[in-house]
């Protein structure tokens, strides 16, 4: 059993964005009518400063990710 924890929530006309943590995982996760964005709140990014990675959807983004933390986060911004 994975928690995960959404420490925001917003809702906007262009989409939604979620930030969750799970164990010691972060990210945001940003979802659009069309796309969505993961970003992982890891050390390339704190270094980078990247927009993390654009999926066309969430299965897309489901198949991407090895741990199962960012899987649990990833499906429940979907849900949210």
């Amino acid at each position: 059993m994975t928690q995960v924890l959404i420490t925001k929530h917003e809702v906007t006309n262009a989409g939604k964005l979620v930030q969750l943590s799970c164990g010691k995982a972060s990210a945001e996760i940003w979802i659009a009518n069309d796309h969505l964005f993961v970003c992982c709140q890891n050390a390339s990014h704190r270094v980078w400063r990247g927009l993390g990675k654009r999926f066309d959807n969430a299965a897309a983004a489901l198949d991407s990710y090895k741990s199962s933390a960012m899987k649990a986060m990833i499906q429940a911004a979907v849900e949210a």
